[in-house]
C-alpha cells in the first residue's frame, strides 16, 4: 500500500469538500465526504482490510441514506423519472443509481468473504463497477447545480 496515494486522495477529498462547500449544497458535501471515504476505504482494500470494511461501510450506509433523504425531502425517484433534467444529470442519476444498486451485491460477496464462504472474484468484481459508476456519478454530481437553482 501506498500511504502516498492516501494522502493524495484524502487531500484531493478536501479540496473537493471545501469546493462543494463554497458551491454546492449540503447534499452535494455529504456525497463529496461519501465519495472519498469509499475511495480511501478501496485504497485500504490490500494493505489494511479492517480498515477497508469500516471505511467502505461508513461510506456506504451515509450514501444509502443520503439517498433516502433526497428522495423524502426533495422526490428525487419523481424529478429523475420526468426527464425535465439535462443530459448530463440524467447520466448522473443513472450512474449514482447503478453504484447504489451494486452496493448490495458487493457487501454481500464482502460478508460473505468474511465468514469464509465465497471467493474473492466477485466482490472485486462489483467493487470495480461501484468505483467505476460511484466516480462517474460523483462528477456529473456538479451538473446539478445550475438544474437545481431552476427547480
Amino acid at each position: 500500500m501506498n500511504k502516498d496515494k492516501v494522502m493524495i486522495v484524502a487531500f484531493v477529498g478536501i479540496i473537493a469538500l471545501i469546493l462543494c462547500s463554497y458551491f454546492g449544497t449540503l447534499f452535494m458535501c455529504i456525497a463529496t465526504v461519501n465519495y472519498f471515504l469509499i475511495l480511501i476505504g478501496f485504497l485500504f482494500r490490500i494493505s489494511n482490510r479492517r480498515l477497508h470494511v469500516s471505511l467502505i461501510t461508513l461510506g456506504i450506509l451515509s450514501d444509502l441514506i443520503l439517498v433516502l433523504t433526497l428522495e423524502f425531502q426533495r422526490d428525487a425517484i419523481a424529478t429523475a423519472m420526468s426527464f425535465k433534467l439535462s443530459p448530463l444529470n440524467q447520466a448522473h442519476i443513472l450512474c449514482s443509481t447503478l453504484a447504489t444498486i451494486l452496493y448490495f451485491p458487493m457487501v454481500y460477496t464482502g460478508i460473505m468473504i468474511i465468514k469464509q464462504r465465497a471467493s474473492r472474484v466477485w466482490h472485486k468484481r462489483f467493487g470495480y463497477m461501484v468505483i467505476i459508476f460511484r466516480s462517474m456519478g460523483f462528477i456529473l454530481m456538479f451538473s446539478m447545480l445550475k438544474s437545481l437553482k431552476n427547480l
